[in-house]
């Protein structure tokens, strides 16, 4: 998370909250790890299924024994 352009792209990150100042605030320290693409996905109820993409990167980083993979949502 620290490193968005060690992908060698501009991946998405998403956020998640019922706090709109803290999701802001999140937003800024994003951007300062040099994350561009940010989508607020909604409230706090998202975060489950946010949570389940640690299960997919589990297993790349298995496969592949590396960790920099991201997800790039195309408008």
């Amino acid at each position: 998370m620290v490193n968005a352009r060690k992908t060698n792209g501009d991946p998405t990150m998403f956020v998640a909250g019922n706090d709109a100042k803290a999701k802001d605030d999140v937003k800024g320290i994003l951007k300062q790890f040099g994350w561009s693409d940010i989508i607020d996905l909604g409230n706090i109820t998202v975060a489950r299924g946010m949570e389940m993409l640690v299960i997919l990167w589990v297993r790349v980083w298995g496969a592949t024994q590396n960790g920099y993979f991201g997800f790039k949502i195309v408008k």
